[in-house]
Parts: structure tokens; sequence; C-alpha cells
């Protein structure tokens, strides 16, 4: 996984041992792509229907970044973020999630807090 995120730039898939552990449980199902959502149905490419309780679309991995950041020089030469895990890559702009690794999810939320605790930092107004 962590060869394909260097050789082709996208991230892995989640690695993290909960979901390993919910897919081996079968609790969670990874299915074809889909087709249709329909308002309790789903129809997936290989003409299976299903009523699943939730959907999770993995997209492709892809960060897809440049069109919307790209012009203000916050990703380097592979189209990632310079600059994540919480500090401030330009004012007002943070990324979290851009590690790829092992226990992706809370890593992430490790990430976020930190994010959030900068960005409270921040907003506080200075005594006078």
């Amino acid at each position: 996984m962590f060869s394909r995120q260097r050789r082709e730039g996208k991230a892995p898939a989640i690695v993290d041992k909960e979901m390993i552990r919910a897919i081996k449980q079968r609790r969670i199902g990874i299915v074809a792509g889909v087709r249709s959502l329909g308002e309790r149905e789903v129809v997936l490419t290989d003409d299976t229907t299903l009523e699943p309780d939730a959907v999770i679309a993995a997209t492709g991995f892809s960060r897809g970044l440049e069109q919307l950041v790209g012009h203000l020089g916050v990703l380097d030469e592979e189209r990632v973020p310079r600059v994540h895990g919480g500090p401030a890559a330009a004012p007002g702009l943070r990324f979290v999630g851009y590690t790829p690794r092992p226990g992706q999810i809370g890593y992430m939320g490790r990430e976020a807090r930190r994010a959030a605790s900068e960005i409270n930092d921040e907003l506080k107004v200075p005594a006078p």
C-alpha cells in the first residue's frame, strides 16, 4: 500500500486495525461500484441490489487539491500540502489527514484536535 502511495502519489486504503477487523468479521462489506442510489436501495455495477445501513464511498484516494488551492502555493511538486497536521499552511487554511500511516483514522483525529487547539489559540482575544 505504501509503495503505491510513493509511486503514484495516492494515499493507501484505510489500514486501521479496527477497519480490518470489521471487514474480516463481515460487519463491513466491500462491494462492486455503485451504479445508482435509490431511497433505500443501492444498485451495483454487477447488477446486485443492496439495502445497506450506510454507504461509504472510496473515490480513488486522489487528493484533487490542485483545482482548490493550487494557486495558493501551498502544494509541493507531488501536489501534497507542504504544511499539514495542524499548523496553518496559509492564513485560515489547514490540512489534516495527509500523512498515510497505519492507524490513519486515529492519527487524523489527533491532527484535527491539534489544529482545533491552534485555531482556538489564534481566535483568543488578548486581554486589555
